[in-house]
């Protein structure tokens, strides 16, 4: 019976000391995918880059793509999205779509599509990519997990841009001729931390929100400034994604 009690008593003690850790700290991360200015290389070279926002954006890491073996200038980069509930990210050029495994840095597979590929949005369960067509009639309803096509919705639009609703219960498609949504070119890009403290801009400028200053520039591990419309924050803890950002400039804080 008393060899019982200690037993219990280590047990309880055991416990309470796990239940007083605090959890590992949350890393906040910047993926860059470059060319992200058309195809040209001297704003960062050709890759993902990552950048480290909670030490003044401090470069990390550049995570190899195929495009980087291309002879010549390789393909640009038209759009990036992630999901942490199953830890891919997807970067896409104006020919193929590439799905990232964020734990590895590994390339889990690439697929080209017929009529190109444009900046596309995943679901939030991580499911679906809607992947447009290059300025085309078409996006396609891509599988995340392996890629394939499953479905095709036919705008004529010029297919462009698009846009998953936060509750996954509508994507929004913005075609550069659609007669319906009203599309301006802006002189740069803008997308935001997920606790809207940062501002990225396309330039490689990283804005305080609150004060309005340029409080640091994105440098690759060579010191060459950074630039490109193709950026997004993905955190970490302890190693594991466990949240992803947007590429848009759209708010998420609750």
């Amino acid at each position: 019976m008393m060899k019982s009690l200690v037993a219990l008593a280590v047990f309880l003690c055991v416990s309470a000391a796990g239940a007083d850790e605090p959890a590992p700290p949350e890393q906040h991360l910047l993926y860059v995918a470059v060319p992200g200015i058309g195809n040209e290389l001297t704003h960062g070279g050709c890759g993902i880059l990552v950048f480290d926002i909670d030490h003044n954006e401090k470069f990390l890491r550049r995570i190899p793509t195929r495009a980087a073996d291309a002879p010549g200038k390789p393909d640009p980069m038209k759009g990036i999205c992630a999901s942490s509930i199953t830890k891919r990210l997807y970067f896409g050029t104006s020919k193929s779509l590439t799905c990232l495994d964020l734990l590895s840095d590994k390339i889990l597979w690439e697929k080209a599509y017929p009529g190109g590929c444009d900046r596309m949005s995943i679901s939030p369960d991580g499911k679906a990519v809607y992947l447009p067509s290059l300025e085309g009639d078409w996006w396609n309803d891509v599988n995340a997990e392996d890629g394939q096509v499953l479905n095709q919705i036919i705008t004529k639009s010029g297919s462009h841009n698009t846009v998953f609703a936060v509750d996954g219960r509508h994507v929004y498609l913005a075609g550069l001729k659609s007669q319906i949504l009203t599309i301006a070119d802006q002189p740069g890009w803008i997308t935001l931390s997920i606790d809207g403290q940062y501002a990225f801009v396309s330039t490689g400028d990283v804005i305080d929100t609150r004060s309005k200053k340029v409080i640091a520039e994105l440098e690759d591990e060579t010191g060459q400034a950074v630039a490109s419309e193709k950026l997004m924050e993905i955190d970490f803890r302890d190693g594991v994604p466990i949240r992803a950002g947007d590429q848009f400039g759209r708010g998420q804080k609750r």
